[in-house]
Formats: structure tokens, sequence, C-alpha cells
């Protein structure tokens, strides 16, 4: 028999996934070594040199890290598909915003209980993005259609986003496979992503001792102009049970509430 030539995804095989720890300060490089260690093999990364050796041999499949470095670009542009990082601060570097925008995998969380759970969630295939990646720095907050306020960004990704939710806040409306429809992505006043919807996927309780919710949604391509729906509001009463009546006897029907988009059954 012949061996496959086929290359193997290291992410999907049973051996830990191995990662290079590249931080400032060595307090820091300690702590995430301990957490990360639960579910990689960690390679830790005390200098630039370190790092730049790691990442040169090809013997990690991601870096996870406090700070950006030109080598961290080199390895996203010498494997663009098997190279991964995981940059982890209050602030995004420009470079982080640049390595988005080119398509490389990429991804920012605010806080460090994040890493573990961000770096499981990698293990997956990559997929390609059904639309051009955004990722604009930090002190992000998301609104969308029909929300009350706009709330915090935990994390922001290429096709994905979660955010806080204060625990005096209703989270009935953001239920597992809700819709979030005219989703706008914010720094201050200005608007950095806008145009796309969400669908939430998970909802979990924050671990950091408070009773907020963690809300993860996945980015959805928005429909081309030529797949829109026109919309046609129509009060007649006898024309409205003849269109239920069709749509009951076809492929069924979605009702929502007008004041509550995506919000219906």
């Amino acid at each position: 028999m012949q061996p496959s030539s086929d290359k193997v995804d290291l992410w999907s095989e049973a051996t830990l996934p191995q990662i290079a720890l590249f931080a400032r300060d060595e307090l820091t490089l300690a702590r995430w070594m301990r957490m990360l260690s639960r579910e990689c093999e960690v390679h830790p990364a005390p200098n630039e040199g370190a790092l730049q050796a790691l990442v040169e041999a090809e013997v990690v499949e991601a870096v996870v890290c406090d700070d950006w470095n030109p080598a961290l670009m080199s390895g996203l542009q010498r494997r663009p598909q098997g190279f991964r990082v995981v940059h982890c601060g209050p602030t995004v570097p420009p470079e982080v915003t640049d390595a988005v925008e080119h398509g490389y995998q990429v991804d920012h969380v605010d806080l460090p209980a994040e890493l573990l759970r961000r770096v499981v969630e990698m293990r997956g295939p990559i997929h390609p993005l059904p639309f051009r990646p955004k990722l604009i720095a930090s002190m992000l907050r998301v609104e969308w259609t029909g929300a009350e306020r706009s709330y915090p960004l935990i994390a922001l990704s290429n096709g994905a986003f979660s955010f806080r939710v204060d625990e005096s806040d209703e989270i009935d409306s953001l239920l597992p496979g809700t819709a979030l429809r005219g989703v706008q992505i914010l720094r201050g006043h200005a608007v950095v992503v806008t145009g796309v919807a969400a669908l939430v996927r998970h909802v979990e309780s924050i671990g950091d001792g408070s009773l907020d919710y963690c809300i993860k949604c996945e980015l959805l391509a928005p429909r081309p102009e030529s797949e829109r729906a026109n919309l046609n509001h129509i009060t007649d009463k006898a024309r409205c049970i003849n269109l239920l009546g069709d749509a009951i006897r076809e492929e069924g029907i979605l009702l929502e509430l007008l004041d509550r988009p995506g919000f219906g059954f």
C-alpha cells in the first residue's frame, strides 16, 4: 500500500497542538504557559530571537502573544493556511489590523481568560471567509437594529465576535439561533463595520465573579444586491389570508415582529 501524500492538519489530530508563547514579561509568560498547557504543547519564546527561531523552524502551528513582532508576519506569509496568531491585550496593534485585512488567520481577545477557549476553538480546519475581514483597534462596541444600546466587545475575529451583556439586561432576545440584523461595530462614534448580519451561536456566563453573560455570534455574509428581496407592506386582510395560505401550502413562512427584527418563528 502506498503512503498517502495528503497533508495532515495537525490541529485535527489527537496530539496536542504546538503553540509558541511570546510575552513581554516573565510573569505573564509563566501565567499564560500554565493556562495554555492544559490543552497545548507550549513552547515559550521569552525574546524575539527565540520567537523567530520557532516560527522559521515551522515547529509550531500558532503563536499566542501580547505584542506584535515582524517574525509573525513572516510566518503568516510563508504558511497562510497553516499558521495562526492570537493576540491578547487591551489594544490592537495596527499590524494585527493589516494582517486580518489581508486574510491571514489572526484573532484578537481583550482578556487573558479568553485565550484558552480561543486556542481550543482554532483546532478546526480553516475555511474560506465569505466576506472581506475587518478588525479595527480596541475599545469596540456592537449594536444592531432593535438593540436598546450598544454592548462592549470581548473578542473579534475574521468571522465571529462576542460581547458582554450586563447581569441587569434581559437576554431572552439573545438566545442561540437569534438573528441580529443591521449589525454595526463602533469605535467611539466612528462606525468601523456595517452592512452585516449575525447569528447568536452560544450564550455562557463569564467566569470573572460577575453574573454577566458572554454572547458569541457568527458574522453572516451580506446578501448581494441582486438577491435582496423587495418589501411590500400589505394591509388588506383578505390578501394577507391568501398569502398565508399559499405560504403554508408551499415551503412555510417566517414571522417577525416589526419592532424586533430577527425575533420570530
